[in-house]
């Protein structure tokens, strides 16, 4: 018994070491924000917005589009 749960311990610990190495060391996408015209940054109304001209990711309306 204390030979499976040292297994699945030593699982767990290999898994999150694992995952933090990927999430820690992998750099970010080929596609930064405000490349093209991407819909994900801009949404009406209270989401997240970039704003191309600015430069600037803001929260809320995006007056600049209107």
């Amino acid at each position: 018994m204390k030979n499976k749960l040292k297994i699945l311990f030593l699982s767990i610990i290999i898994g999150l070491a694992a995952g933090i190495v990927v999430l820690a060391f992998t750099g970010p996408g080929t596609r930064a924000p405000g490349t093209g015209d991407p819909d994900f940054w801009i949404r009406s109304g209270s989401d997240v917005y970039y704003n191309v001209s600015g430069g600037n990711v803001g929260i809320g309306t995006d007056l600049s589009r209107d």
